[in-house]
C-alpha cells in the first residue's frame, strides 16, 4: 500500500511518514500544491492525506483539482489545524473522505486510514445498476440522474447521496449511516452537512407529497424516504 503525504512542515511529515512505515505502508512526501500536481499522476497511491495550509497553494483548491482533473476517487483525509465546522463541512462536500484535526494522534490516525481504505476495496466492488422510483431514474454507470426524462444537475456526493436513499427507501436512514456510506468517513464526525444535503435533494429532486414522495426527518435520528403514487390512499 502506498499513501501520498502532502505536507509542508517538515517536523510533522518526518513524523506522520514514520508513522505510516511502522504500519507496513510506502510514503511518498509532497511538501507544496506545485509539486503535487506535477507528480502524483506518476505516484498512483492508494490514499491521499492533505494538509489545508500549504505556502504556494490551498489544500482545499488541491482536493478540487484531484477529483474534477484527474477524476480521481482515491480516498482523501484532511490533516490540518482548521478545527471550525465549517471548514470541515465544506471540506467533506468537496470530496474529502475523513478529517483529522491537529495535533495528530498516531493510533487514531492509523485507524482512519484503515478504515478508508477498508471502504476504498469495498467500494471497487461493481456497483448494481440503474435505480429508479417515482419518475426518478438514476444511473450510476453514466452518471445521470433524471427526473420525469429531465436531466437533473447534481453534484456527486449529491448524487451518491440520492442513490443510497432510493435504494433503501422506506428505511430508517441514521445521520451515523449516511456519513459511512455516503460520506465514508467516520460517524463520531459531528457535522449538519448531512441535513444540508437533505434540503438540496428535496429541492432538487421534488421529493414532496404532491409529486408523492413523503422525505421525513426522525428526530433525533434521521431521514426515511416514502413513496406513493400521487393520489393514492396514505398506507395505515
Amino acid at each position: 500500500m502506498r499513501i501520498v503525504l502532502l505536507e509542508d512542515d517538515l517536523t510533522q511529515a518526518k513524523l506522520v511518514e514514520r508513522w505510516l512505515i511502522q504500519s507496513g505502508w510506502e510514503v511518498i512526501l509532497f511538501d507544496s500544491g506545485t509539486a503535487f500536481r506535477a507528480g502524483i499522476a506518476k505516484v498512483n497511491p492508494d490514499l491521499i492525506i492533505i494538509d489545508w495550509m500549504l505556502p504556494d497553494d490551498d489544500g482545499l483548491a488541491v482536493l478540487v483539482w484531484l477529483r474534477e482533473t484527474l477524476h480521481s476517487t482515491l480516498p482523501v483525509m484532511f490533516a490540518t489545524t482548521r478545527a471550525e465546522e465549517a471548514s470541515l463541512v465544506t471540506a467533506l462536500d468537496k470530496g474529502a473522505d475523513d478529517y483529522l484535526i491537529k495535533p495528530l494522534r498516531q493510533p487514531e490516525m492509523i485507524a482512519r486510514i484503515n478504515a478508508l481504505l477498508r471502504r476504498g476495496s469495498q467500494a471497487a466492488v461493481p456497483s448494481a445498476g440503474a435505480v429508479s422510483l417515482g419518475g426518478i431514474v438514476i444511473d450510476p454507470a453514466a452518471h445521470r440522474i433524471t427526473r420525469q426524462g429531465v436531466s437533473v444537475d447534481l453534484t456527486d456526493r449529491e448524487m451518491e447521496l440520492a442513490l443510497y436513499m432510493l435504494r433503501n427507501h422506506g428505511r430508517l436512514l441514521t445521520r451515523q449511516e449516511l456519513l459511512e456510506n455516503v460520506w465514508r468517513t467516520s460517524a463520531s464526525i459531528i457535522t449538519r452537512t448531512v441535513d444540508t444535503h437533505i434540503s438540496r435533494l428535496r429541492a432538487k429532486l421534488g421529493l414532496t407529497p404532491e409529486n408523492g414522495f413523503d422525505l421525513s426527518t426522525v428526530y433525533h435520528k434521521g431521514y426515511r424516504l416514502e413513496y406513493r403514487a400521487p393520489g393514492a390512499a396514505p398506507q395505515a
